[in-house]
Protein backbone atom coordinates (compact mmCIF):
# COMPACT_ATOMS: atom_id res chain seq x y z
CA UNK A 1 0.00 0.00 0.00
CA UNK A 2 1.62 3.29 -1.11
CA UNK A 3 2.06 6.09 1.38
CA UNK A 4 0.44 9.34 0.32
CA UNK A 5 1.55 12.77 1.47
CA UNK A 6 -0.22 16.04 1.94
CA UNK A 7 0.75 18.89 -0.36
CA UNK A 8 3.18 21.56 0.77
CA UNK A 9 0.38 24.15 0.80
CA UNK A 10 -1.83 21.91 2.97
CA UNK A 11 0.98 21.51 5.47
CA UNK A 12 1.75 25.24 5.47
CA UNK A 13 -1.88 26.21 6.09
CA UNK A 14 -2.06 23.93 9.12
CA UNK A 15 0.09 26.42 11.04
CA UNK A 16 -1.17 29.68 12.64
CA UNK A 17 -1.45 32.48 10.07
CA UNK A 18 0.40 34.95 12.29
CA UNK A 19 3.50 32.76 12.12
CA UNK A 20 3.88 33.67 8.44
CA UNK A 21 3.33 37.35 9.14
CA UNK A 22 6.24 37.23 11.61
CA UNK A 23 8.41 35.36 9.09
CA UNK A 24 7.54 37.90 6.37
CA UNK A 25 8.43 40.79 8.67
CA UNK A 26 11.79 39.25 9.58
CA UNK A 27 12.69 38.53 5.95
CA UNK A 28 11.68 42.05 4.90
CA UNK A 29 13.93 43.53 7.62
CA UNK A 30 17.00 41.44 6.82
CA UNK A 31 18.68 43.86 4.35
CA UNK A 32 18.43 46.76 6.81
CA UNK A 33 19.73 44.63 9.65
CA UNK A 34 22.60 43.37 7.51
CA UNK A 35 23.47 46.89 6.36
CA UNK A 36 24.00 47.96 9.97
CA UNK A 37 26.22 44.98 10.68
CA UNK A 38 28.48 45.24 7.60
CA UNK A 39 31.24 47.84 7.46
CA UNK A 40 31.48 50.35 4.61
CA UNK A 41 34.95 49.12 3.58
CA UNK A 42 33.58 45.77 2.39
CA UNK A 43 32.34 46.49 -1.17
CA UNK A 44 31.31 42.89 -1.94
CA UNK A 45 29.09 42.69 1.13
CA UNK A 46 27.66 46.12 0.37
CA UNK A 47 26.77 45.00 -3.17
CA UNK A 48 25.04 41.87 -1.87
CA UNK A 49 23.03 43.97 0.59
CA UNK A 50 22.14 46.41 -2.19
CA UNK A 51 20.76 43.58 -4.34
CA UNK A 52 19.12 41.69 -1.45
CA UNK A 53 15.74 43.54 -1.37
CA UNK A 54 14.87 42.12 -4.80
CA UNK A 55 14.86 38.67 -3.19
CA UNK A 56 13.74 39.40 0.35
CA UNK A 57 10.79 41.55 -0.76
CA UNK A 58 9.56 38.73 -2.99
CA UNK A 59 9.95 36.13 -0.23
CA UNK A 60 8.18 38.41 2.25
CA UNK A 61 5.30 38.77 -0.21
CA UNK A 62 5.07 34.99 -0.63
CA UNK A 63 4.76 34.50 3.12
CA UNK A 64 2.14 37.26 3.31
CA UNK A 65 0.09 35.40 0.69
CA UNK A 66 0.44 32.16 2.67
CA UNK A 67 -0.68 34.03 5.79
CA UNK A 68 -3.75 35.34 3.93
CA UNK A 69 -4.69 31.89 2.59
CA UNK A 70 -4.21 30.36 6.05
CA UNK A 71 -6.35 33.06 7.67
CA UNK A 72 -9.14 32.57 5.12
CA UNK A 73 -9.04 28.80 5.63
CA UNK A 74 -9.37 29.25 9.38
CA UNK A 75 -12.22 31.74 9.07
CA UNK A 76 -14.05 29.44 6.68
CA UNK A 77 -13.72 26.60 9.20
CA UNK A 78 -15.20 28.79 11.94
CA UNK A 79 -18.14 29.71 9.71
CA UNK A 80 -18.84 26.09 8.80
CA UNK A 81 -18.72 25.07 12.46
CA UNK A 82 -21.19 27.78 13.48
CA UNK A 83 -23.68 26.91 10.73
CA UNK A 84 -23.86 23.13 11.21
CA UNK A 85 -24.88 22.37 14.76
CA UNK A 86 -27.71 20.01 13.80
CA UNK A 87 -27.96 16.48 12.35
CA UNK A 88 -29.97 17.69 9.38
CA UNK A 89 -27.26 20.16 8.48
CA UNK A 90 -24.70 17.36 8.54
CA UNK A 91 -26.77 15.38 6.05
CA UNK A 92 -27.38 18.32 3.72
CA UNK A 93 -23.82 19.60 3.45
CA UNK A 94 -21.43 18.68 0.63
CA UNK A 95 -18.88 15.98 1.42
CA UNK A 96 -16.03 18.50 1.04
CA UNK A 97 -17.69 20.79 3.60
CA UNK A 98 -18.05 17.80 5.93
CA UNK A 99 -14.27 17.27 5.79
CA UNK A 100 -13.70 20.95 6.57
CA UNK A 101 -16.11 20.70 9.50
CA UNK A 102 -14.28 17.71 10.95
CA UNK A 103 -11.00 19.56 10.48
CA UNK A 104 -12.37 22.54 12.42
CA UNK A 105 -13.57 20.27 15.22
CA UNK A 106 -10.12 18.76 15.70
CA UNK A 107 -8.45 22.18 15.46
CA UNK A 108 -10.68 23.35 18.32
CA UNK A 109 -9.73 20.24 20.25
CA UNK A 110 -6.12 21.38 20.19
CA UNK A 111 -4.77 19.47 17.19
CA UNK A 112 -2.70 20.77 14.31
CA UNK A 113 -4.63 19.42 11.36
CA UNK A 114 -3.36 18.88 7.83
CA UNK A 115 -5.98 18.34 5.12
CA UNK A 116 -5.11 15.50 2.77
CA UNK A 117 -8.42 14.64 1.17
CA UNK A 118 -10.25 16.47 -1.54
CA UNK A 119 -10.44 15.30 -5.13
CA UNK A 120 -6.88 13.93 -5.30
CA UNK A 121 -5.77 10.49 -4.13
CA UNK A 122 -5.28 10.43 -0.38
CA UNK A 123 -4.65 6.78 0.47
CA UNK A 124 -7.77 6.60 2.65
CA UNK A 125 -6.71 9.53 4.82
CA UNK A 126 -8.64 12.78 4.67
CA UNK A 127 -6.96 14.53 7.61
CA UNK A 128 -3.75 14.20 9.60
CA UNK A 129 -4.03 15.44 13.18
CA UNK A 130 -1.01 16.10 15.38
CA UNK A 131 -0.78 16.70 19.12
CA UNK A 132 1.98 15.95 21.63
CA UNK A 133 4.13 14.72 18.72
CA UNK A 134 1.61 11.96 18.02
CA UNK A 135 -0.07 11.44 14.68
CA UNK A 136 -3.73 10.56 14.28
CA UNK A 137 -5.30 9.87 10.90
CA UNK A 138 -8.93 10.63 10.09
CA UNK A 139 -11.24 9.36 7.38
CA UNK A 140 -14.52 11.18 6.74
CA UNK A 141 -17.44 9.22 5.32
CA UNK A 142 -20.25 11.58 4.40
CA UNK A 143 -22.71 8.72 3.94
CA UNK A 144 -26.36 9.56 4.57
CA UNK A 145 -27.83 6.06 4.26
CA UNK A 146 -25.05 3.55 3.73
CA UNK A 147 -23.67 1.86 6.83
CA UNK A 148 -19.86 1.92 7.12
CA UNK A 149 -18.80 -1.73 7.02
CA UNK A 150 -15.95 -3.77 8.38
CA UNK A 151 -13.96 -3.57 5.12
CA UNK A 152 -13.45 0.17 5.68
CA UNK A 153 -12.23 -0.43 9.22
CA UNK A 154 -9.81 -3.14 8.12
CA UNK A 155 -8.47 -0.92 5.36
CA UNK A 156 -7.88 1.94 7.77
CA UNK A 157 -6.08 -0.38 10.18
CA UNK A 158 -3.64 -1.22 7.36
CA UNK A 159 -3.26 2.47 6.56
CA UNK A 160 -2.53 3.19 10.22
CA UNK A 161 0.36 0.71 10.12
CA UNK A 162 1.79 2.24 6.93
CA UNK A 163 1.38 5.79 8.24
CA UNK A 164 2.81 4.88 11.67
CA UNK A 165 -0.10 6.67 13.29
CA UNK A 166 -1.12 6.32 16.92
CA UNK A 167 -4.85 6.09 16.22
CA UNK A 168 -7.53 6.20 13.54
CA UNK A 169 -10.85 8.06 13.58
CA UNK A 170 -13.53 7.14 11.06
CA UNK A 171 -16.29 9.75 11.12
CA UNK A 172 -19.63 9.38 9.35
CA UNK A 173 -23.02 11.07 9.27
CA UNK A 174 -24.78 7.72 9.58
CA UNK A 175 -23.85 4.47 11.35
CA UNK A 176 -21.41 1.54 11.45
CA UNK A 177 -22.11 -2.15 11.04
CA UNK A 178 -21.88 -4.53 13.99
CA UNK A 179 -18.84 -6.24 12.43
CA UNK A 180 -17.14 -2.89 11.98
CA UNK A 181 -17.69 -2.05 15.65
CA UNK A 182 -16.39 -5.43 16.79
CA UNK A 183 -13.31 -5.23 14.57
CA UNK A 184 -12.46 -1.68 15.65
CA UNK A 185 -12.60 -2.56 19.34
CA UNK A 186 -9.08 -3.02 20.71
CA UNK A 187 -7.34 -1.86 17.51
CA UNK A 188 -7.18 1.84 18.41
CA UNK A 189 -9.73 2.63 15.71
CA UNK A 190 -12.45 5.01 16.86
CA UNK A 191 -15.82 5.06 15.11
CA UNK A 192 -17.70 8.35 15.36
CA UNK A 193 -21.27 8.68 14.11
CA UNK A 194 -23.06 11.94 13.35
CA UNK A 195 -24.87 12.30 16.67
CA UNK A 196 -21.64 11.93 18.63
CA UNK A 197 -19.87 14.43 16.36
CA UNK A 198 -22.65 16.91 17.10
CA UNK A 199 -22.30 16.25 20.84
CA UNK A 200 -18.63 17.16 20.54
CA UNK A 201 -19.47 20.32 18.62
CA UNK A 202 -22.06 21.47 21.15
CA UNK A 203 -19.65 20.90 24.04
CA UNK A 204 -16.91 22.76 22.20
CA UNK A 205 -19.33 25.61 21.46
CA UNK A 206 -20.10 25.86 25.19
CA UNK A 207 -16.43 25.69 26.17
CA UNK A 208 -16.82 22.26 27.79
CA UNK A 209 -14.15 19.56 27.76
CA UNK A 210 -14.45 16.78 25.18
CA UNK A 211 -12.99 13.29 25.58
CA UNK A 212 -12.78 11.99 22.03
CA UNK A 213 -11.87 8.51 23.23
CA UNK A 214 -15.19 7.90 25.00
CA UNK A 215 -18.81 7.59 23.92
CA UNK A 216 -18.13 5.71 20.68
CA UNK A 217 -20.51 3.43 18.86
CA UNK A 218 -19.06 0.30 20.48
Amino acid sequence: MPKYKASILDRLTSRPFYLYIIIAAVIYSLPNLAARAVSDDNPLAQEVIYQAPAVTDFLALVFCVIAFVTYCTRQNGKKIFANHLSTQNLYNMHWAVFEKLVREVFVRLGYRVVARGGARADGGVDLEAYRDRKKTIIQCKHWKRNVVGVSVVREMHSVMMVEKAEAVFIITCFQFSKDAKNWARGNNIHLIHGRLLLEWMKKIDKGEAVNIYKGHTY
